[in-house]
This record gives structure tokens, C-alpha cells and sequence, in this order.
């Protein structure tokens, strides 16, 4: 409950009661007529879980509550949200930013952004949805600023949860459609990490440029990664190599670790293919031995602090919801203006006959015979 009372003869004299803790306006701002920032103290930081219970008719229409994003509460890239509860419709002021120094992702920030207000403004929601024109006043940032309007007697934190939902999904196909436009030749394959093997699973895919020209596929790639998120883009460098034929290799290579490949007999192919091959195994090895490694230091290491705290270190040492392999990172793959999620472009492999169906091995003949082209 937020309790406002009103002492002394100005707005800066009021004291203000949260979480158990009194608070006075002291220097803080008067935003309009009547409407003051809450907190005005830089300490003082709320957030919707601290409300989210609430109704918006338990906050005083005097104060102009400010939420942070902790953890992406409010939704992907919003940094901040301001509650005006003056009217008999609640207005939510968001502010949706991007700083560009530390913005490490290979989209264009002002595309993305750009993208993200015209499908905002595409959207129909009941008249709720009042956009800002864009003014890039600050060029350290990417800005968009906007507004909702709700019941006053709402839940905050079920509104809220609503809009997030419409935010993030708003941000994902902002993101598709800059994809879409900016890498028109290029395959990108989106996968995230548990950060434990991250690097390990990330080596791996740089090799796939070497694999494909073993395949006698020439291309280039660059990877880009923002926390466990990880974008593989592929472009190929010549019009001989479709996008199909390397989407095709590459499901392919991403599988190769998941199989047991030591038992065929390499020394029946020719030498040519013989070493390919012992390159991709040795390739192979060294990801399965690293992830492995990696995941038993850091079991080790929580074990240690764990025990230290008299807690249980059971599945306290993998995400369940990242992966740990090149495979179970994979999310989506792009291709020709086209997204599919991993069961769909893993299907179209299977199709191909790679594996054998009895005991699901793997037949190194089939990719002898495509190393050899």
C-alpha cells in the first residue's frame, strides 16, 4: 500500500509511506498541477513486483509513480514506466530506449526501433495505445515513448503483464522484419548458450565456414552474442551456393556431435576424405571434451558453495531452458525472408536420409560421398 499524507503547507513537506519505510517529497518534482515524482529519493528504487498487487485506485492521484525494469518485468527494452492515476483512466507513460554504446547486438538500433513504432501503431487496441512522434533529441539513445490508458479500478500487476506481453512480442517481429531486410543473403541461425558452455558451443560454429568448404561450399559468417544470445549469420560468396544447400549442411554439422562417430573405419576412403574427416572428428572431440570439462568445474565450484551453506547443489549447475550443445541451442534459423523454429528446419533433415533408422547411427559413407564433391 502506498499512503500519502499530506503535512505541512507544501507538496514538499508530505510524507510518504511504502513498504514500512516514511518517506518525504523533499526535492522531488512537480511533473503538473497536483502530480508529483514518487520517489523523488534516488535511493528508493520500485518496481511491479513491489504493486503488483495492488489496484491502481490504492495509489494517490498526487503522485506520479515511477517503475523500473528489474529483469525485464516491464518488457524488452523499456527502461522505464511512469503511473498517472489522476483521471477516472489510469495513463501509463512508457519509455522504450536502446543506449547505443552498450547496444552489442548486429541489428541497427534506429531500424529496430523505427520497426517497433510502426508496428505498434499497426496493432488495435481499443483506442488504449497513444504513440509519441519520434525525436531523437539524444543521440547516445534510441527513444520511443508511448502510452496506455486503462480502468482506474484494474489490477496493476495483471495490466501491466498484458502490455508486457504485447511489448515483447512487438520487439520479436521488430527484430524478424530488420533480419529480414538487412541480411537478404545470409542464413541466420539464432541459438542460445548456458553461459558454461557458450564459448565452447561458439568455436564450434566457426568451424562450420571450414566444414563447408570442405563440402566445397565457400562462404562467410560473423557471430554476434549479447548475454546467452548468440546470432550465426551466413552469407554465401558465390551464386553457386544457395542458401538451401548450406541450410541443408548445416543441419548436418550441428547434429555431428550428438552421435557417436568413432566406430567407422576412415582408412577405407581416400585420403582426400580421410583427413576432412579426421578434422570435423577432431573438431567433435574437442566441443564434447570442453563442455564436459566446463560442466564439471562448475558443478564442482557450486558443490563447493552449497556445501559451505549446508544447501543441496542438485540442478543448481545447468539452465534447463538454454543449451548446452551447438543442437539444443539452436532457436530459430532465417532464410530467404522465411523463419522456422528448430523443429521445422531439423525435419526437413531427417528427411534427407542421413541416418540410418535401426539403432539411429550415423553413416559416415553418406558424408564421404558429399566431402568428395
Amino acid at each position: 500500500m502506498i499512503k500519502l499524507n499530506k503535512v505541512g503547507d507544501s507538496w514538499k513537506d508530505w510524507e510518504i509511506y511504502f513498504k514500512g519505510m516514511k518517506y518525504n517529497m523533499g526535492s522531488g518534482a512537480a511533473v503538473d498541477k497536483n502530480l508529483y515524482d514518487f520517489p523523488s529519493d534516488s535511493e528508493l528504487k520500485i518496481s511491479i513486483m513491489d504493486i503488483d498487487k495492488l489496484s491502481f485506485l490504492d495509489i494517490p492521484q498526487e503522485l506520479y509513480i515511477c517503475l523500473e525494469n528489474v529483469n525485464n518485468s516491464l518488457g524488452y527494452a523499456v527502461q522505464r514506466l511512469w503511473i498517472d492515476c489522476r483521471f477516472q483512466k489510469v495513463k501509463l507513460v512508457y519509455s522504450w530506449s536502446i543506449e547505443v554504446e552498450a547496444w552489442s547486438d548486429p541489428l541497427n538500433p534506429v531500424l529496430l526501433r523505427n520497426e517497433a513504432h510502426k508496428i505498434l501503431g499497426e496493432k488495435s487496441i481499443d483506442n488504449k495505445l497513444l504513440l509519441h512522434k519520434i525525436d531523437d533529441m539524444d543521440a547516445g539513445y534510441v527513444d520511443l515513448y508511448f502510452e496506455f490508458t486503462e480502468n482506474i479500478n484494474a489490477n496493476i500487476g495483471d495490466t501491466i503483464d498484458t502490455i508486457k506481453f504485447l511489448l515483447d512480442e512487438t520487439y520479436e517481429l521488430a527484430r524478424l522484419k530488420v533480419i529480414n531486410t538487412s541480411f537478404p543473403e545470409a542464413l541466420l541461425a539464432k541459438f542460445s548458450f548456458d553461459p558454461v558452455v557458450q564459448d565452447s558451443c561458439i568455436r564450434y560454429l566457426h568451424f562450420f565456414i571450414e566444414f563447408l568448404k570442405d563440402m566445397g561450399i565457400h562462404a562467410d559468417s560473423s557471430i554476434n552474442k549479447k548475454g546467452c544470445d548468440v546470432l550465426f549469420s551466413i552469407s554465401p560468396t558465390s551464386k553457386e551456393a544457395s542458401l538451401s544447400k548450406i541450410k541443408e549442411v548445416l543441419a548436418m554439422y550441428l547434429n555431428l556431435p550428438e552421435f557417436n562417430l568413432g566406430n567407422y573405419d576412415v582408412s577405407l576412403l581416400d585420403p582426400v576424405t580421410e583427413l576432412k574427416i579426421e578434422k570435423i572428428s577432431a573438431e567433435i572431440s574437442r566441443l564434447k571434451t570442453d563442455i564436459k570439462l566446463n560442466q564439471a568445474i562448475l558443478k564442482y565450484e557450486q558443490a563447493a558453495i552449497s556445501s559451505e551453506k549446508n544447501i543441496t547443489s542438485k540442478g543448481l549447475y545447468q539452465n534447463p531452458s538454454l543449451g548446452i550443445t551447438p543442437l539444443t541451442g539452436l532457436e530459430t534459423i532465417t532464410a530467404d525472408n522465411k523463419v522456422e523454429t528448430k523443429e521445422e528446419f531439423l525435419g526437413g533433415f531427417i528427411k534427407l536420409g542421413i541416418f540410418k533408422k535401426a539403432g539411429v547411427e550415423f553413416d559416415w559413407a553418406k558424408l564421404a560421398q558429399r566431402l568428395k564433391k
